[in-house]
């Protein structure tokens, strides 16, 4: 578990929190109280999990001790009451969302998120707003500022690999 004041943007007011351990555990929600945003993974139920990945329900349940359903979670963010609840590393399917939240909301009923890849979350002293970040995800990367102090980016000596022969014959030619 980490601050969030560590690596995250835009952050004001109470620490937030990122919570992304094995198991959801009483003192990780004491530690999350009064975060601004609580972010924390949330899984399927074991039938679920089982049915959605062709495997023995014996073996869901063997994997459901390493995560937390959302009656859990529901029970950590009743403790830490955030501003906003976040589970994440969830498979977002339609048959799935919709029984999340109906457990997710037998054990707490404070604002919640169910956040996926790209979700950002702004956080300010009055609003929390979220929304999906529009990325080209074929964009080139931008060039850093520098480099890092130590990396030689110089194209050194030419390698002393030979190509075998029978490679070489195939190759095509160069167009001029």
């Amino acid at each position: 578990m980490e601050s969030c004041l560590k690596g995250c943007s835009a952050h004001l007011g109470e620490p937030s929190l990122l919570g992304h351990v094995r198991l959801a555990l009483e003192g990780e929600a004491e530690q999350g109280k009064g975060a601004d945003v609580f972010i924390h993974e949330i899984f399927p139920s074991a039938e679920e999990f089982a049915r959605y990945n062709h495997m023995p329900i014996e073996a869901a349940y063997g994997v459901m001790e390493e995560h937390t359903t959302p009656a859990k979670l529901g029970r950590v963010y009743t403790i830490a009451k955030p501003r906003l609840g976040v589970g994440m590393h969830f498979t977002l399917d339609d048959d799935l969302i919709d029984p999340l939240f109906q457990r997710w909301r037998t054990t707490y009923d404070g604002p919640v998120l169910l956040m996926q890849d790209l979700t950002t979350i702004n956080v300010t002293f009055d609003y929390i707003v979220v929304r999906q970040t529009r990325a080209d995800l074929l964009a080139w990367p931008a060039p850093p500022s520098e480099l890092p102090e130590g990396l030689d980016m110089s194209t050194g000596e030419p390698s002393k690999a030979q190509r075998p022969s029978w490679l070489t014959e195939t190759r095509l030619p160069m167009e001029p």
